[in-house]
Order: structure tokens, then C-alpha cells, then sequence
């Protein structure tokens, strides 16, 4: 692609292998962890799902928001919508399979929640074609108001879904996050920004190490912190909403800066298997959405059964050491995963272009 910075495409990359490996430990089952691996757990938490839909709300800003309003929403419903629920029937249907192959029990409605359970799953893509269409509807009919004036009704929206019930697409919390991607892409944000003011960043950088340890499961991966009206009380409440929202921000430019600079140093100067690995995690980030819904599956799925499938039968468990299913096996088998899934993902582009066009 014309111009294409291939180092947000690094950022991509990096960051969907944070997120299948945050599904292999997920899939690995629960563990008691001790305050080193709550630490290493809340430093990758806590910036993942916000620097991703920052990085997405950076890249949906649409370009022309007079003219092609209607092209815009269609484009969204295709590259978004429609990989929803393509890959959720799919999930549907090889989780279907798998409850007739193992279960004694089987009811068509079992089946039937099945299938919609699985269809609502990929919530990212959902919130993502709801915060365009929220962000074209701002451009396109404010589209002769001041910039400010956009600015403040950005902010205005996200204040009411802070006060709207956490739905099951966590809408109200990717808005927040999309905004600041959209404002960024708004005031042509460069990434050369990480070096113009390094001291500032390094500063960040090292505040937010020191306040991720106060990080707790109450501030959740993307749920807790986004909705007032729970019974948690409002104080409480008020002070996990600014907390969630405030480390989701320093913790994305945090990291965005350490990844700028390893990325600058490592890019052209490093042994030549570093520069591939580099090109490696590049191509990954380019096929960031095909990426995410094919882990769906192959993750969260069909890797989710076999650990199930070696528990229950072989009493195989990988969380009796904390430390061994974390360090370990976590980047064991997710690193396996990652290379199985980009090849997939590359095979069914290139092999099979009407293959690609349907799935993703």
C-alpha cells in the first residue's frame, strides 16, 4: 500500500499477539497467582484492549466525511459487521459439533443459544461498527460546526454511555478509547511524536509502572469502570471509572513509546533474524482483523476444548505451577498458535482469494 507506516503495522502485530496470549491463558484455566504475577498480569491487562481500540479509532476516522457518508457505513459493514457474524455462526457451528460428538444431552435449544451465544461473542467488531457509525453521524452532519465544537459533542456522547449499563458489546468502553484515536488522527498525530518529547514519555512511562500496581481484577479487561449504575457505590465507582480510563491512556502511550523505541533501534540495525522477526510481527499486524477472527476459533474455541478434553479425561492440568502456566506454557503454546493462525490467515489470502473475500 502507497505510504503505508509499516510501524503502526508492528503496533498491530504486537498487539494481537498480547491478545492470543491473553486467550491461552484464559483457556489454561485459573490459577492462584501471588503479587509478581498479579503485577505481570495488570501490566499487560491494563494497556492491551485500550492502545487496540485507540489504534483502531486512529484508523476509522473517516478520510471524507461530506461526500462519502453512505460509502463510509457500507465499507464498515463489510470489513466489520459482516466478519461478526460470519465467524460467529461458524463458531457456532463447530461448538455445536463438538457438544453432539461429547455430550449425552442434547436439545435443539441448547443448540439454538448455542449458535446466538456465539454470534454476539465477537464483541469487538460489533463496537467497532457502532463507534463509526456514532463517529460519522458527528462529522458528517456536524460536518460545518467548529472543530471544537465536534470535539465537545465527542466528549458529551461518551459521557452518557459512561451512565448507560455495560452492554455486551462493552460499547461504552471502546468509545472512549476510539475517541482519542479519532482526535489524534483529527490533529495528525505522528509517530514521531514519542521522540520529540522523549523526557515526557520516559516520565509516563515510568509513572505508569509505578500506578499499574494498584491495578485489581475490579478494573476488569474491559467491563468495570465504563457504567455508574451498578451496586458498587458512587464513589466507588466514580474513582474506578477515572482509574480504568486514566492507566488505559498513560499505559497505551507508555507502551507505544517503548515499542517506538525498540522498533527505531531494532528496525535497521539489528542481526539479520531480529530485522525478520520484525517483518514477521509487520505482516501479523497487516492481517490484524483476519488474525483476530480466526484466533476466535482456533483459540478460544478448539484450544479451550483440548485443555478441557485433557483435564477432564487425563487430569492434565497446566495451572498447578503459577509461574510454569504463566512464563511457560502461556507463551508455549500461544507462541504456536500465533505461527499457526498467520499461516492460515496468509494461506487462505493467497491460495484462495473468493475464500478470503467470504470469511474476512
Amino acid at each position: 500500500m502507497k505510504n503505508r507506516i509499516h510501524e503502526w503495522d508492528f503496533f498491530k502485530g504486537f498487539l494481537i499477539i498480547m491478545i492470543i496470549l491473553g486467550h491461552v491463558t484464559a483457556s489454561l484455566g485459573t490459577y492462584e497467582a501471588d503479587g509478581v504475577l498479579n503485577y505481570c498480569s495488570s501490566l499487560t491487562v491494563s494497556f492491551i484492549m485500550p492502545l487496540f481500540l485507540i489504534i483502531t479509532g486512529y484508523f476509522i476516522y473517516p478520510q471524507n466525511t461530506v461526500v462519502e457518508w453512505k460509502k463510509y457505513i457500507k465499507k464498515k459493514m463489510v470489513r466489520c459487521l459482516f466478519p461478526a457474524l460470519k465467524w460467529g455462526m461458524i463458531g457456532g457451528g463447530v461448538t455445536s459439533a463438538l457438544i453432539i460428538l461429547t455430550q449425552n444431552e442434547i436439545s435443539l435449544l441448547k443448540i439454538c443459544k448455542n449458535f446466538y451465544w456465539n454470534i454476539r461473542y465477537l464483541w469487538y467488531l460489533y463496537a467497532t461498527f457502532i463507534v463509526a457509525l456514532i463517529i460519522i453521524f458527528i462529522e458528517h452532519f456536524f460536518a460545518y460546526k467548529s472543530a471544537q465544537f465536534k470535539k465537545n459533542f465527542y466528549l458529551l456522547v461518551m459521557c452518557i454511555l459512561l451512565f448507560i449499563p455495560t452492554d455486551i458489546w462493552y460499547i461504552n468502553f471502546s468509545f472512549q478509547f476510539m475517541m482519542i484515536g479519532c482526535f489524534l488522527r483529527k490533529d495528525r498525530f505522528s509517530i514521531h511524536w514519542f521522540d520529540k518529547y522523549k523526557k515526557v514519555n520516559i516520565f509516563i512511562t515510568a509513572l505508569y509502572l509505578v500506578l499499574v500496581s494498584f491495578f485489581s481484577y475490579d478494573y476488569s479487561v474491559y467491563v468495570a469502570g465504563t457504567n455508574f449504575i451498578t451496586n458498587t457505590p458512587f464513589n466507588r465507582q466514580m474513582g474506578i471509572v477515572c482509574y480504568r480510563f486514566f492507566i488505559g491512556v498513560i499505559g497505551s502511550i507508555a507502551i507505544s513509546f517503548l515499542l517506538h523505541q525498540f522498533y527505531k533501534y531494532y528496525n535497521l540495525r539489528a542481526a539479520k533474524w531480529v530485522q525478520v522477526l520484525l517483518r514477521k510481527i509487520e505482516v501479523i499486524g497487516e492481517n490484524s482483523l483476519e488474525m483476530y477472527c480466526l484466533q476466535f476459533i482456533i483459540v478460544e474455541r478448539l484450544f479451550t476444548f483440548m485443555i478441557e478434553t485433557l483435564y477432564e479425561r487425563l487430569g492434565i492440568s497446566f495451572t498447578n505451577n503459577p509461574y510454569m502456566c504463566y512464563f511457560v506454557w502461556r507463551h508455549f503454546f500461544g507462541i504456536i498458535l500465533v505461527i499457526i493462525i498467520d499461516r492460515l490467515v496468509r494461506w487462505i489470502k493467497q491460495k484462495n482469494k473468493k475464500m478470503s473475500q467470504f470469511l474476512f
